[in-house]
């Protein structure tokens, strides 16, 4: 049975954690793993370490094919690199959801001021500069 929230939006069955922990418990996660490793010889791409010496893990660079992912989305690390991979992994998507933020909010301010249809008959490097030179008038910049 379906579940909605105070706004009306279907929630989810499963949490985002709840999800991953599934997948990471699955024989096609497994599957990929092993190939992941097989791939990289049995050693920490970041420092070499080998299954020997350190606890491998398959790290994903990104989440955004979640499940159908590329060997490219993958890489084998030691336990002690998986750490710094994670914080990376989040400093770099946090980056994107911020330019993703700026380029919206820029988006809106031009189409306010412009009209919709703003790109089509105005420069956007001047229109840039002018909503740079607004955000800094409002102490923004």
């Amino acid at each position: 049975m379906d579940t909605y929230d105070l706004f009306g939006y279907k929630k989810p069955e499963k949490t985002w954690k709840e999800e991953l922990k599934e997948y990471l418990s699955s024989r096609e996660w497994k599957i990929k793993a092993i190939q992941a490793k097989e791939r990289a010889d049995y050693k920490c791409q970041r420092c070499g370490s080998s299954k020997w010496v350190r606890k491998l893990d398959v790290h994903h660079l990104t989440y955004e094919r979640f499940k159908h992912e590329l060997p490219e989305d993958l890489i084998v690390v030691c336990n002690k690199c998986h750490k710094i991979k994670d914080r990376q992994r989040e400093q770099e998507t946090e980056t994107r959801n911020y330019e993703k933020l700026q380029d919206a909010r820029f988006e809106g301010w031009a189409r306010k001021v412009y009209g919709d249809d703003w790109m089509m008959y105005n420069n956007e490097e001047y229109i840039y500069a002018e909503y740079e030179a607004w955000l800094d008038k409002r102490g923004e910049y």
